[in-house]
């Protein structure tokens, strides 16, 4: 009869504990999902703000403009690509980031 009992409350916790750990897993995944949401709309509302500044702009000038507004951002690169999905400047804090880029 110990045997049995010994048995049946150790299944017992470790179910228990089991189904806290994934309850934990499953909201801290969702907690996660909706920060990166938070920081994806917030970069998409900050890239929309800057895009007016490279309207008209020709190619030399869109790449002195990029520097300046990444350097005044704070971000750590940016990138302006044309319709056709090419990239017409790009600045970066680190100046070989583009050579990595490009070599992938």
């Amino acid at each position: 009869m110990f045997y049995f009992s010994v048995q049946f409350l150790h299944q017992n916790i470790d179910s228990w504990f089991n189904v806290e750990i994934d309850r934990a897993m499953e909201d801290s995944l969702e907690l996660s999902q909706v920060s990166l949401e938070q920081r994806m709309r917030w970069h998409l509302t900050q890239t929309e703000t800057v895009k007016p500044c490279f309207t008209g702009l020709a190619d030399s000038q869109a790449t002195v403009e990029l520097d300046f507004m990444r350097e005044s951002s704070g971000a750590l690169e940016m990138a302006l690509f044309s319709s056709q999905e090419h990239i017409i400047a790009f600045s970066s804090i680190n100046s070989t980031d583009i050579g990595a880029q490009t070599a992938r």
